[in-house]
């Protein structure tokens, strides 16, 4: 089966392959982005990740999944998860969680020059700023544009 590629998806994957740019998803319109507290959830327990930053990365499968997967589109709350496992990027989500994203569901990604953010860690695809930063572009993506490798988990 031969999918084919929204426009917009397919501006950021040219964006993605000049190499110059970092992306972040987020479920709301913003002008520019302040840095946030993230958190992890280990065995139901809400823990602190890393420092107050705005979060991004080098690829944009990973800006999409969490554009689109988050509180606004999945109301009744979701479960999901993204890291890489031998240098390759990978995504879970439950079922309950990609059941509640409806056909006109959409997200933003935004665009930023690569050097207004640190790597994370040396070998990972995040990276951080701990100042306030106003994306290049705010390019809408929608349901049909999440990442085709999701894993199913319980």
């Amino acid at each position: 089966m031969i999918t084919r590629l929204s426009e917009n998806k397919l501006r950021l994957l040219e964006l993605e392959k000049e190499g110059g740019f970092v992306f972040h998803g987020s479920g709301v319109a913003l002008d520019s982005l302040e840095p946030r507290q993230a958190y992890n959830f280990e065995n139901e327990k809400q823990e602190l990740d890393g420092i107050p930053a705005v979060y991004a990365s080098d690829k944009v499968e990973y800006a999409i999944f969490m554009a689109l997967i988050n509180e606004i589109n999945c109301p009744s709350g979701y479960r999901s998860g993204s890291g890489t496992i031998d240098g390759k990027l990978i995504f879970r989500a439950s079922q309950d969680t990609l059941s509640q994203i409806s056909e006109d569901a959409s997200g933003w990604v935004y665009v930023f020059k690569k050097e207004q953010f640190q790597q994370r860690d040396n070998n990972g695809v995040e990276f951080i700023s701990t100042q306030s930063v106003t994306p290049l572009e705010r390019i809408q993506v929608r349901k049909e544009d999440l990442p085709q490798n999701i894993e199913l988990f319980n």
